[in-house]
């Protein structure tokens, strides 16, 4: 099971409370802490949060509703109380526990200001209740006798499993005087709850009629209510309008407007992004279609074309190396060749050519022996072969002449 964080309001609107933690077993995990709900929020996360609210705002009341319809039920309940309310019904709360059997219901009543009150108190410190219980509905039970713990200057009354009230001392005294129903026969049995140190009023102890067993509890009145929580959690405020479902219902519906735009401008972008990608798919079969057209009609005597991007790269390095291998042996030739060049004096290079792995050189040089020098300066590196192609004499008297080198095979 989840951890458990009973809140206890303090029934002003100071935001200070009492929490206890209770483990997976419904154990106190700790000491009950006295602070503001903003630190009880701090403890609150992935546990669930059960809040206690005061008693003494709050009325209870058995109603008969014929029929198994619970929401029915529930509607109906209002009006089946209006004659035993002051207020307005629409003014007030009501919360209805389970069936008792033949559709009589217990129901918990509270002004909705006082609901409205515990609701965005809690809301504002960042907690998010799951249960919201009247305090003396979670007080432990024993057989039919009456349930009275001493808390402060005040008391919790539980009479039966959805029965009970809060009052002071006088008041208590008066309701224990004047009430008909009794849970045993003759004596009226009380079992009366008090802290170290303290004892019952002395006008219930020396009332006649009640069978009194005054039991001690240790620490604070808290731990006693968080027990009496695990065997029967009492009757649940957070329902109709205040129930989780409706609160969601309720901070959902500022937004539905802005995320129905937000829901059309997703769409209108969805339509557009597949607009554009059904362009770029069309644009791209015919891209492949065009390139597979220029490949067939530059390479026709392929017939299987799976390819044609890489078919082509490979076909061009093909002929390439068929050629005299590519820039590779130009880059080459020019390198060992253009050293030799430029360190020959009485040497003018006038142009350049490649073709075919043939480099091919026109120069002027200063005589026929610079020429001769120069070819055999070449062919010395050990890497070229060269071939005198033409040589003449011009006006000035010197040679005129083209040189074809390539590497040698």
């Amino acid at each position: 099971m989840r951890e458990t964080l009973i809140v206890y309001l303090s029934g002003d609107d100071t935001g200070e409370c009492r929490y206890l933690l209770l483990d997976g077993e419904g154990e106190p995990g700790g000491e009950v802490v006295t602070g503001t709900l903003s630190q009880a929020a701090g403890e609150a996360v992935a546990r669930r949060v059960v809040v206690l609210v005061p008693g003494s705002e709050v009325l209870l009341a058995e109603i008969r509703v014929p029929g198994t319809n619970r929401q029915k039920v529930l509607r109906a309940i209002p009006y089946a109380l209006e004659e035993q309310v002051a207020e307005d019904v629409e003014a007030l709360h009501f919360a209805s526990g389970p069936d008792l059997g033949d559709g009589v219901y217990p129901v918990v009543v509270v002004a909705r200001e006082q609901m409205d009150l515990w609701r965005d108190q809690v809301q504002e410190a960042g907690l998010s209740a799951d249960r919201m219980i009247p305090d003396f509905l979670a007080l432990p039970q024993r057989d039919s006798a009456w349930t009275i713990l001493k808390d402060g200057d005040h008391y919790l009354v539980r009479s039966a499993g959805y029965h009970g009230f809060a009052a002071d001392s006088g008041t208590l005294e008066v309701l224990l005087e004047g009430t008909e129903a009794a849970p045993v026969e003759e004596d009226r049995a009380i079992r009366f709850l008090v802290s170290d140190g303290e004892t019952a009023p002395r006008g219930i102890l020396d009332r006649e009629g009640l069978v009194l067993d005054l039991e001690t509890y240790h620490g604070d009145p808290l731990e006693v209510l968080a027990a009496g929580f695990q065997t029967n959690p009492g009757i649940d405020l957070l329902q109709g309008p205040y129930s989780r479902t409706e609160e969601l219902g309720r901070l959902w519906r500022p937004w539905r407007a802005t995320a129905a735009m937000l829901l059309g401008g997703l769409l209108i972008w969805a339509a557009s992004l597949w607009q554009g990608y059904y362009q770029l798919s069309n644009e791209q079969a015919m891209l492949s279609e065009n390139i597979n057209q220029v490949f067939r009609q530059t390479f026709p005597e392929i017939r299987k074309v799976v390819n044609p991007r890489v078919q082509m790269q490979q076909e061009l390095e093909k002929l390439q190396r068929s050629k005299g291998g590519g820039n590779d042996q130009f880059l080459s030739l020019v390198a060992n060749a253009g050293k030799i060049l430029r360190g020959t004096k009485g040497v003018e290079v006038t142009a350049a050519s490649y073709r075919l792995g043939y480099l091919d050189v026109d120069l002027t040089a200063s005589d026929l022996q610079v020429l001769d020098q120069l070819k055999q300066a070449l062919m010395a590196a050990g890497t070229l072969e060269v071939e005198i192609q033409s040589a003449s004499a011009n006006a000035d008297k010197k040679v005129e002449s083209r040189l074809r080198i390539r590497g040698k095979v």
